[in-house]
Parts: structure tokens; sequence; C-alpha cells
């Protein structure tokens, strides 16, 4: 799924409890995802993550 996908189906009032978040999609990544949630006042949980890794660190 892709951030526009979660927000359409927000839109349709498709209830949720809370939203995972990966910050890493396609064509809406989490971060836009996020600050359209933010700036339409939606109050879901939600729970945001990424898989990127700095191998740098390692």
């Amino acid at each position: 799924m892709n951030g526009q996908v979660a927000l359409d189906m927000l839109t349709q009032s498709v209830p949720f409890t809370m939203i995972l978040l990966n910050l890493e999609m396609r064509v809406l990544d989490g971060y836009q995802t996020m600050a359209y949630l933010s700036e339409h006042n939606y109050d879901v949980p939600v729970l945001a993550f990424t898989s990127l890794v700095d191998h740098q660190m390692y």
C-alpha cells in the first residue's frame, strides 16, 4: 500500500483505530501522509517506522 491509498480510504470514511505508517512509501511517503493527517485534524494514533539502515553505523 502507499500513502495515497491510505488517505483515499480515510476520506471514504473507512474507520481506523490506529495507523501503522511506513515513512518510506511510493507515491505519497509517510512524511507527506502524516502532514496531511495533521493538516486535516485526523484524531487517530499513528505508529511511524522506517526500515532504512545507515550501513556506516555497523
